[in-house]
């Protein structure tokens, strides 16, 4: 969406890496797209449908265009260590189910950035999977199409979950983001009418598994209980 301003900048860092064979991005607002020259990398592959498809869509998108098969998902608006390539390559195999980045609590998580690995267990936390994760192309279920903008990270990593497939966390390794640029700039009513559409479409989908929605993702029932109080 270029609403993160170091974004073309980080990508000059990405583009030099070895271990980066291509970067798919999604151009998702064409109209503000930045005259920067990283953007002609023969590495980057732009795809502009000309709309806004949102997160969700785009990766699905993205994993579709994919000619490798070891894949990492970026938000656009964040900066992290390129060193974390090295350390993830061996892990994405098609025996993995996520590995993505816990930077949790914020002041807390980094010690001394030399990226440990390891398996995920309870208390861990899971903030940052949703801003960079890694997964084998093989194990990649695509988002549910009227999932838009939310619960797409839920999906997956619940899909992995319902699979029993080993889940992994990249911790202590320098990140930074702003957090959520893009979608702060969204029209406040939209973001709530999307909000509202995907934790009943993500409840449905719970329901169709014999979850129980509110118990697994708590998050439903507070969208639901603040904005759509009727549908709760």
């Amino acid at each position: 969406m270029w609403k993160f301003e170091p974004f073309c900048d980080f990508l000059e860092d990405l583009i030099h890496h070895d271990m980066v064979g291509e970067i798919i991005i999604i151009d998702n607002n064409h109209s503000e797209r930045p005259n920067h020259e990283v953007l002609s990398n023969p590495k980057i592959k732009l795809l502009n449908f000309y709309r806004n498809t949102y997160v969700n869509e785009a990766w699905n998108k993205g994993v579709e265009e994919a000619k490798y098969d070891k894949l990492c998902f970026c938000n656009d608006d964040i900066i992290f260590d390129p060193r974390v390539f090295n350390k993830a390559y061996n892990h994405i195999t098609p025996e993995l189910g996520i590995m993505g980045v816990s930077v949790a609590p914020w002041q807390e998580y980094i010690t001394d950035g030399l990226i440990r690995i390891k398996n995920y267990e309870s208390g861990d936390g899971q903030w940052g999977f949703s801003l960079c994760f890694f997964m084998h192309k093989s194990r990649y279920e695509p988002v549910p199409e009227k999932l838009k903008l939310f619960f797409g990270d839920n999906f997956v990593f619940d899909n992995c979950l319902w699979r029993n497939l080993p889940i992994m966390v990249i911790k202590n390794i320098w990140f930074y983001t702003p957090n959520s640029v893009t979608i702060s700039r969204l029209d406040d009513e939209l973001l709530r009418k999307i909000n509202i559409e995907d934790a009943l479409e993500y409840k449905k989908l719970l329901i169709e598994k014999g979850i129980e929605p509110y118990r697994w993702s708590p998050s439903i029932k507070k969208i639901l209980q603040e904005f759509a109080p009727e549908h709760y």
